[in-house]
């Protein structure tokens, strides 16, 4: 399948975000640095609570303890609702440009994305990954931008169209992702390498 056409919600793109969060390297290393700040703060907050009260040091430790316990088990929670949120806040100024009917193609010279108001040329050494879940495929084209592929109600054909171009990316020298790198977009007539 060397085409697909699908329409793109606010929640495909707030899956994307999560899915970036969840499995970029990057965002791992800063969640995890967030997550333990977070506990470390709960923890030295109840305990410098409790001593000033007048608490003795054990009860404050097993208190200030607790809390962070509570803290780092809450918090992947609030990092997802976060990413949604903030998701959704920055698609309200542009979801008419986004949330629209899409087009990938997969053309000699890479992936083409197509729609009322851009026109994507994304060169084969530009796919820097490609991963999927049951729900989504995702065409990642750089460190915080890619494409999502909603596999609601044409899963066969999404998945054909990601092996192909699976396949296709896969004939290309990807060892040196720095050279050769280009995107290419038209959009109300201007074009940027």
């Amino acid at each position: 399948m060397d085409s697909i056409e699908f329409d793109v919600t606010a929640d495909d793109y707030v899956t994307l975000n999560l899915q970036f969060a969840k499995t970029s390297p990057f965002m791992r290393r800063r969640a995890l640095v967030s997550r333990a700040s977070t506990a470390f703060l709960l923890f030295s907050l109840v305990f410098v609570l409790l001593l000033v009260i007048g608490r003795d040091l054990v009860s404050g430790l097993l208190a200030a303890s607790a809390s962070a316990t509570v803290g780092w088990l809450i918090w992947p929670w609030s990092w997802k609702r976060q990413i949604r949120k903030v998701s959704l806040s920055a698609l309200k100024d542009s979801a008419e440009d986004l949330c629209l009917q899409h087009r990938l193609a997969i053309e000699p010279d890479g992936l083409r994305e197509q729609t009322d108001k851009n026109d994507t040329l994304t060169r084969w050494a530009g796919i820097q990954s490609i991963e999927q879940t049951v729900d989504h495929a995702f065409i990642y084209v750089g460190p915080m931008l890619g494409f999502v592929v909603p596999k609601r109600g044409q899963r066969d054909q999404v998945e054909a169209f990601i092996a192909e171009l699976s396949a296709r990316r896969g004939e290309f020298d990807t060892s040196d992702r720095s050279s050769n790198q280009g995107i290419e977009r038209t959009a109300s007539g201007s074009i940027n390498q």
